[in-house]
Order: C-alpha cells, then structure tokens, then sequence
C-alpha cells in the first residue's frame, strides 16, 4: 500500500504530495498525520491520499510513524487543498505555515523518561477551529513567504 503525503515543507507549488510505502500493519487513512524521512531529515506530514501503485521507475522509502494527534478531518483537508488553489501556493507550504509545528510524544527518541503534560480536553481540534473561524469570515488575509528563494 502505498501513501501519498504532504511534508509539513515550504515548497513550490508544483510540488505536491510524496509517495511512501506504508508499514505493514499501519491503518492509514486521508488526513492522518505521519512522520516520514525526507533527503536528510525526518519530517511530520499529513496523508493526502492511500494508492495501490506507485509511479513506475521510483524507489520508494517507509513511513516512519504515524502521529495520532496530527489528524485532519476530510473537510479540513479539504479546506487547506483549497486555499492552497486559490492563493497559488503548494498544500505543503500552506500547512506548514499556518499549523502550529507538532511535537514529538514518541518514547524512542525522547530524551527524559518523565510523561507528556496533558492539556485540558478539547472537544474541538486546533486545525478544526482554525477553518470554523475563517469559514464564517467573508475575508481573509493570508501571509506566506515568497517561494522564490
């Protein structure tokens, strides 16, 4: 099975999503969020869309982990790849400049043993109260770096 991810990057904008071969034994589906290795770093990302064949010719590297508290609803997504359209920028670049960097909650790579602070319960997800507000807004401005660098 293979995964179609944006890397939480700046990008251009003909740069879209990346493919990955997906673990055995990881459910993924469009919106969950993902780590992946990208050249020489590993990067959150979020799953675009699941296929059963890749490109031909291209060698394809193994998602590193699945980040459960990185997930967009499909309307949500949704919003972003449309926004992304519309404003003439990359999904990639779009997400990475408006969401907040995830952290890490992940044992293996920690490096203190004491447990993660717990916030207080949202009924609501950060991504989902962001597209509530501009949803009810009939403007918005948008800030994004020139990618022409």
């Amino acid at each position: 099975m293979i995964a179609r991810v944006y890397p939480l990057k700046r990008m251009s904008r003909k740069l879209g999503f990346f493919d990955y071969l997906v673990p055995a034994g990881m459910e993924l589906k469009r919106g969950d969020g993902v780590r992946v290795p990208f050249r020489f770093q590993k990067l959150f990302g979020v799953v675009a869309g699941i296929t059963d064949k890749p490109e031909r010719g291209i060698r394809l590297k193994v998602i590193l982990e699945k980040i459960p508290e990185l997930c967009f609803k499909e309307e949500e997504l949704l919003f972003f790849e449309k926004a992304a359209f519309d404003l003439l920028q990359s999904v990639p670049a779009l997400l990475y400049t408006t969401l907040p960097a995830p952290t890490r909650s992940s044992s293996a790579d920690s490096q203190s043993s004491s447990p993660p602070e717990a916030g207080p319960p949202s009924a609501e997800s950060p991504s989902s109260s962001i597209a509530n507000i501009l949803k009810s807004r009939t403007d918005c401005f948008v800030r994004v770096n020139d990618l022409k660098e």
